[in-house]
């Protein structure tokens, strides 16, 4: 048994990131850490890998936040600090 995250998971995230950084005029060119493939991809890769899929699927899995706007600020410097790299802390907030 595995969990993995799957396709479009943090999408949402990743291109407001990229949005934001576009508005600075930086390039986010390679700077998402993030793969997520289809279960079609998954299963693929984990049977040339030599696992047997017996079974996979995709469910959507709110994970909620603590402390507003500062959980998902806090999320961005744990998960996602590749975007940040060489901006000031006044272009992070």
């Amino acid at each position: 048994m595995a969990e993995f995250g799957g396709k479009g998971n943090v999408q949402a995230i990743a291109t407001a990131l990229e949005s934001a950084l576009e508005e600075l005029n930086i390039s986010a060119q390679g700077l998402n850490p993030w793969y997520f493939p289809s279960i079609g991809e998954y299963t693929s890769l984990l049977e040339q890998q030599g696992f047997d899929v017996i079974h996979a699927m995709l469910f959507a899995r709110q994970t909620p936040l603590a402390e507003g706007e500062a959980g998902m600020a806090n999320w961005i410097q744990m998960f996602a600090n590749a975007f940040l790299v060489g901006l000031t802390d006044e272009q992070q907030i």
